[in-house]
């Protein structure tokens, strides 16, 4: 394809990567091929995302936050997430009164840039390496409940969790919306 532009984009490897290669990943594809933009598209790990963001001329997905964190431009939603709690289905926990939620122990995976609700909520926050990780203690009844994206939840008990499927349960209302974007 000599004379159309080469536009590398970096995907954030994450646990429901067949989900982000279902969805976003084809449609910048598609997208930036209208406007004669050649896209290629690499893959790191999170960690790795904030070293080598300067190397790519886009990363794919990244909440709003996160987007004015690493200094980057022309945000461009993608699809929108809903972020919120798992529990446990033998405790229920009534996750519309977040003030009833000061006393428990909420799991979110460190250095996610989860919406401001998450930190400005004053629930007693315990940091975790990862949302697979936040999910087997939730389910070892370390922490009441886990802050995680449903689409992301649901990808992790169901392909790496599954000794969990009837055990842990997603919690309405999400606690919020955000859109994922390059």
């Amino acid at each position: 394809m000599a004379g159309r532009t080469v536009t590398r984009v970096l995907l954030v490897l994450c646990a429901w990567l067949s989900l982000a290669h279902a969805a976003p990943a084809p449609v910048v594809r598609e997208a930036l091929a209208v406007k004669g933009y050649r896209v290629e598209i690499d893959t790191r790990p999170w960690a790795r995302v904030l070293r080598d963001k300067d190397k790519f001329d886009g990363v794919l997905v990244l909440w709003p936050d996160e987007v004015t964190a690493m200094s980057l431009h022309h945000y461009l939603p993608i699809f929108r997430s809903r972020v919120g709690f798992y529990t446990r289905v033998d405790t229920p926990v009534d996750t519309r009164n977040l003030a009833a939620l000061y006393q428990r122990t909420v799991g979110i995976a460190r250095g996610y840039g989860y919406p401001r609700v998450v930190f400005e909520s004053g629930f007693d926050l315990v940091e975790q390496t990862d949302d697979l990780t936040n999910l087997r203690m939730l389910h070892g009844r370390r922490f009441d409940l886990v802050v995680i994206e449903r689409p992301v939840g649901e990808h992790i008990i169901k392909t790496q969790l599954p000794e969990a499927l009837d055990k842990l349960v997603w919690n309405e209302p999400a606690l919020a919306e955000v859109s994922l974007g390059l």
